[in-house]
């Protein structure tokens, strides 16, 4: 609560620290039910007011349900108080007069009980990790589209921001006069994925891909130009292969003077502009030319679509050319695709599958958290929980994600600085914001790390030389498996994607690494925190298998509606996510039984991997040599892990 906007910037945390106090002295007095019950009231109400204040008949009873709902407990209480003659004596109904005997250890369930004999894998098993890992590699070859991965990033920060200040030069802004920040974005969301969902229903996927890469790159670089408390600010974006800008917005302050051009020489002067960008909008065909009349100034903005028949155009999606002129000079220029509004609203409306989905998601992961907490609250109770282990284990991951955060907050500082609060005053909140983040994260990792261990008292042992050179061999041959298990899920998904298109639901992620001051050490940091959640979530899925027994291979089919898509409104579309999302969910349940075991160095192995590949990934695919550097880096640091762990089964087997 301290992140909203507040003056003086302490207030709110101090207002809310004070009713945080208040609120735990009730809930200590009489339970954590009541505290529960005033967060949904307030929280209703607060929504409520504006369906309150509504002259529609239904808002108002909408409104009035949704926060008065909370009463209907009270009116039954009263009811029955008024049946009954009184209500029950304290006495006997409390907790504490209801003394619980501590559970024994031995009533664990025995899938969880640690067994410390180790079944070395058998040939066939190792034979079957090559053979999966041919197929993998195999797999990975498969002919797919791949939409999104190109234009790379060839140009490092520093040649993609010398392009911008070039271009902001040549516009008469002097970029040395303000704090700049240059930063990798995607054209992704909004109007651009609804594109590409367009696109997808009507072309190959290499069509739409090669019209993205074309006329409008779904990569990019981005530079802001800003100063604290002054309104005024620039973004430049710029091809990220050949540094020619590709899109421009010019902030100015209402009240800034400026020229009033005619309709007509805003025009011409848009005309010119976006021809020197390379987009002949003389050919293309005028649909909006307005203005408005500022405080000192007249604004114009213009839009101009592409004609029939031109091939920027699929169906009834047209390529447009958007500029505004504030006065005399343009101050933005973008190209996007006009869809049409019925597609639009079609796949903004729900409906019964999105909905479906969306309940499966919620209920599965919320189901995960709370059974895993469940589990843990139990083995806390028991003892079975050795808190300085699991404290000083928790140290590792915390620290690995401060120090990733500390590398990426430079850029995240200025790249999301809102103008209108002091800049000093936006360090000091996201500062804050970071603090609080890494206690709830060392919490979290805590908790991960409390549930492995007083499951598996054992793993830890596996981490010693003696155990290495028993686990080690065996895990090398998992970590074989396991690749060749994700190169088979990810090729047939790349390849029912292709073949699919029409019913295919894109992602594309912006890069997290590529500008940042030490990338191979922010992926390799950001590793760490990942290792303990995927442990525990192995943990609570073994716990769910075990206690559901003859229903656990109902469990895996609801399990893999947690990776589906909240964009998901057909049939088609729920298949084409669902079955892919089903085959990981079975690769690493045969990883599991068959291959890893209970080889805890295997799954740690493994998991350090995982954790590892989007970072190498990302940064082998920026076609330049500095991220590619970096990514060896990378895989340097895979390798050392690697032979870290299978080292002592090595010199044995010497």
């Amino acid at each position: 609560h301290t992140g909203y906007p507040n003056q003086p910037f302490f207030i709110r945390g101090l207002e809310v620290g004070i009713g945080g106090v208040a609120l735990g002295i009730i809930m200590l007095r009489w339970g954590i039910l009541p505290t529960l019950v005033w967060h949904y009231s307030v929280d209703a109400m607060y929504s409520a007011m504006l369906l309150l204040r509504s002259h529609s008949l239904y808002f108002r009873l909408s409104g009035a349900a949704s926060a008065g709902i909370i009463v209907l407990p009270v009116v039954v209480a009263l009811v029955a108080y008024w049946m009954r003659g009184g209500f029950e004596p304290a006495t006997g109904l409390r907790n504490a007069d209801e003394p619980v005997a501590a559970e024994p250890p031995e009533a664990a369930p025995a899938a969880v009980e640690v067994n410390a004999a180790y079944q070395p894998l058998g040939g066939r098993l190792r034979v079957w990790a090559a053979v999966l890992l041919a197929v993998g590699v195999a797999a990975l070859f498969i002919p797919a589209g791949h939409f999104g991965e190109s234009p790379r990033f060839r140009l490092t920060a520093r040649q993609a921001e010398a392009s911008a200040a070039a271009f902001v030069r040549a516009q008469g802004f002097n970029p040395g006069a303000f704090r700049h920040v240059t930063f990798s974005a995607v054209h992704w969301g909004g109007e651009d994925s609804l594109a590409g969902k367009y696109f997808m229903e009507r072309v190959p996927e290499a069509a739409a891909a090669r019209l993205f890469e074309q006329y409008r790159p779904v990569q990019y670089w981005a530079t802001r130009y800003f100063k604290s408390l002054d309104k005024e600010e620039v973004l430049v974006t710029v091809h990220p292969e050949t540094g020619k800008v590709m899109g421009y917005l010019h902030e100015i302050p209402e009240d800034r003077p400026g020229a009033g051009v005619s309709d007509e020489a805003a025009r011409q002067i848009s005309t010119t502009f976006a021809a020197a960008q390379g987009l002949d909008v003389a050919a293309m065909e005028l649909k909006e030319n307005s203005s408005e009349q500022r405080k000192a100034r007249r604004d114009h903005t213009l839009e101009w679509e592409a004609p029939p028949g031109d091939p920027r155009n699929v169906g009834e999606a047209h390529y447009r050319v958007a500029a505004e002129v504030d006065g005399s000079r343009v101050a933005s220029l973008r190209v996007y695709w006009k869809i049409p509004e019925s597609f639009e609203r079609s796949r903004e409306r729900q409906n019964l599958i999105s909905i479906t989905v969306l309940a499966l998601r919620i209920g599965v992961i919320a189901g995960a958290i709370v059974f895993g907490l469940w589990m843990l609250i139990r083995n806390v109770r028991l003892g079975l929980v050795a808190w300085r282990r699991v404290l000083l284990l928790a140290v590792a991951p915390a620290v690995g994600l401060a120090v990733a955060a500390a590398l990426s907050l430079p850029i995240g500082l200025s790249r999301q600085y809102q103008t209108s609060m002091p800049f000093e005053t936006w360090q000091a909140m996201m500062v804050a914001g970071l603090a609080m983040t890494l206690a709830f994260a060392y919490v979290m990792y805590g908790a991960a790390g409390a549930l492995v261990t007083s499951f598996h008292a054992d793993c830890l042992e596996a981490f010693r030389a003696a155990q290495r050179r028993l686990l080690g061999a065996d895990a090398l041959v998992a970590l074989a498996a396991a690749a060749g298990l994700w190169g088979i899920s990810r090729g047939v998904d790349a390849a029912l994607t292709s073949r699919f298109h029409s019913q295919a639901i894109l992602a594309v992620g912006a890069p997290g690494l590529i500008g940042e001051p030490a990338p191979a050490l922010e992926a390799v940091a950001s590793a760490i925190g990942p290792m303990f959640i995927n442990a525990a979530t192995i943990v609570i899925a073994v716990l769910l298998v075990g206690m559901l027994r003859k229903w656990w291979m109902l469990a895996g089919l609801v399990v893999a509606a947690a990776a589906l898509s909240s964009e998901i409104r057909t049939p088609g579309e729920l298949a084409l996510q669902y079955g892919p999302a089903l085959l990981t969910v079975e690769c690493a349940a045969v990883f599991c039984r068959w291959f890893a075991r209970r080889n805890y160095l295997a799954y740690a192995l493994v998991f350090f991997v995982m954790a590892l590949r989007s970072g190498m990934m990302e940064l082998f695919g920026t076609g330049n040599a500095g991220s590619e550097t970096q990514g060896w880096i990378v895989v340097a640091v895979g390798a050392l892990g690697i032979a870290w762990a299978a080292l002592p089964a090595w010199r044995k087997a010497g």
